[in-house]
């Protein structure tokens, strides 16, 4: 099911499609083009176990994306240990009530983050001074990015 919609920004004109996608191959992907249509954000996790080389993997990827005047100004947090996903996922599901406001939950079924066999949480390294300009902030948007297409293209999600 695709649906097309207009947004207009100023001069330019852009076309956004949404795509309903019954079934999620994980399967790896080489090809790049094919990567950017399978693009998903994963709500059903397998307990199987992410081999550190693939997690290094993944991380390199995220740490070779460009940012603002080369600052890189990242850091990401691995975490295997249960009581800490299960820890964050708390804090996650309650923001995301709390989001959702008088909204009923949608049932989805979607499991929760502590299900995940591991986490990586990225984060933004901020100057001593603590402001951060734009740059410093939009920086990690590349780096997930990254993050994210590496671990589809390994069949990870």
């Amino acid at each position: 099911m695709r649906s097309m919609r207009s947004r207009h920004h100023g001069a330019r004109h852009f076309f956004c499609r949404s795509i309903v996608i019954r079934e999620v191959n994980m399967q790896p992907i080489t090809d790049v083009h094919e990567l950017f249509r399978h693009q998903r954000a994963i709500r059903d996790f397998t307990n199987e176990d992410v081999p550190d080389e693939l997690v290094n993997q993944v991380l390199t990827a995220a740490i070779h994306a460009p940012s603002g005047s080369n600052t890189q100004p990242w850091h990401f947090i691995v975490i295997r240990d249960p009581e800490v996903k299960q820890a964050i996922s708390a804090v996650y599901e309650e923001a995301r009530a709390a989001t959702r406001g008088a909204r009923p939950a949608t049932g989805d079924g979607r499991q929760p983050l502590s299900a995940a066999p591991v986490l990586i949480v990225a984060c933004v390294n901020t100057p001593a001074s603590g402001q951060a300009g734009f740059q410093t902030g939009a920086s990690i948007y590349p780096s997930v990015q990254n993050l994210m297409l590496a671990a589809r293209a390994l069949g990870l999600g």
